[in-house]
């Protein structure tokens, strides 16, 4: 993982935000989950959007996409503070 990428994961955590693979028949789905707080504790929970494209667990794809949608969250509602 590059810094500016750990950078945008850092900070996305500390504000709730976080973005994780769960596997479904061999493949990763993409979740996105906001929290109240940093804690990730299940009755902070907000929201948490389940993605609905399917990646290959034995390529690379999908930790492209966390880290995209990393940098999305970052530059979209963190920056701009």
């Amino acid at each position: 993982m590059k810094e500016e990428e750990a950078k945008y994961m850092s900070e996305c955590n500390k504000v709730g935000i976080r973005i994780y693979p769960t596997p479904k028949y061999g493949d990763y789905y993409i979740e996105v989950e906001f929290n109240k707080t940093s804690m990730f504790l299940p009755k902070d929970k907000n929201k948490i959007i389940k993605g609905k494209e399917r990646y290959k667990s034995k390529g690379k794809e999908w930790v492209l996409k966390i880290n995209e949608l990393y940098k999305h969250f970052y530059v979209k509602q963190i920056s701009p503070k």
